[in-house]
């Protein structure tokens, strides 16, 4: 088996069936398997699978493990020489898997290869990142960013915007609605770090494949189409609330404590000001970070 395709889903039955049909639409000429894990959806997915996708193996869970759980589940599973990591609410473009295994079966040195990600209009979606650390914050928060070389200052930013994003670039981290790698990179390094319940679980992933030497690529001659998540102002302040535990969680894990306790201080700072001077529509998302931020622990 060439790869192993491995899909979460969470009652997401319309968006997950878009995307399997669009890879067996894509693909022609490797041999492949998907696994889907199911996290316990109540809408009816993993009927849905069974009688629309029966070549599909699924594996079904009785409650919301989490993303990273759910895929170590599928790697376990998993029979493919190189593994992908694909989130359900993506629309494969023709050829693009294939054109990505190409591109790292060239370069052993690769450990995980992300594509060029559209939104549904056909935009660019910003796909790179660097690590968040307190050098880029305070590049940001105190405007010393503008003396940088406009050319320069994706080196800086955490979701990286300033790159054109029609070249191949060396990065700290892909977005995990994307990822591939070969097998023998889970072997060496791990699986998904599972304290990460969402969100940063790719990026502890390719920091530890960085640590080994291995290189994070972005390859832009391949593209999906990721549509994203919710936006309402419920899910936003439960999504901001999951993202900055799960961030301060991967500072304290890899800086350790003295760089965390200093991050997160700054942190809540930044927090405080925002929920005091934002609009009354933003305000609940920075007083979500805020309870978030205070119920970290000091360990």
């Amino acid at each position: 088996m060439e790869l192993s395709i491995i899909i979460v889903n969470w009652n997401g039955k319309k968006l997950m069936g878009q995307c399997i049909q669009s890879i067996k639409n894509s693909i022609s000429s490797i041999n492949y398997e998907i696994i889907v894990v199911d996290n316990g959806s109540s809408d009816g997915s993993v009927e849905y699978l069974e009688v629309n996708f029966k070549d599909v193996l699924i594996i079904k869970n009785d409650k919301n493990y989490g993303f990273a759980h759910a895929n170590n589940q599928g790697m376990e599973r998993a029979e493919g020489e190189y593994l992908l990591l694909l989130n359900s609410d993506t629309i494969v473009q023709k050829n693009a898997i294939e054109k990505c295994i190409g591109r790292i079966k060239r370069d052993s040195r690769i450990g995980v290869l992300g594509c060029r990600l559209l939104n549904q209009d056909g935009s660019l979606q910003p796909s790179c990142y660097n690590f968040n650390s307190l050098k880029n914050s305070i590049l940001f928060k105190t405007r010393l960013i503008n003396f940088i070389p406009k050319e320069e200052r994706y080196k800086y930013e955490v979701r990286i915007k300033s790159f054109d994003y029609v070249s191949e670039l060396e990065v700290n981290y892909v977005c995990g609605a994307f990822m591939m790698m070969p097998r023998s990179l889970v072997e060496k390094i791990g699986k998904l770090d599972e304290s990460f319940f969402m969100y940063a679980e790719e990026a502890d992933f390719c920091k530890r494949a960085k640590k080994c030497g291995y290189k994070i690529l972005f390859y832009p001659e391949a593209e999906i189409i990721h549509l994203g998540g919710g936006s309402s102002k419920t899910i936003n302040e439960i999504t901001e609330k999951r993202r900055i535990v799960s961030r301060l969680k991967f500072i304290k894990k890899h800086n350790g404590n003295t760089y965390y306790s200093i991050y997160r201080v700054m942190s809540l700072a930044d927090a405080m000001m925002k929920a005091i001077f934002s609009t009354a529509c933003r305000r609940g998302v920075y007083k979500a970070k805020i309870k978030a931020i205070c119920s970290m622990k000091y360990e």
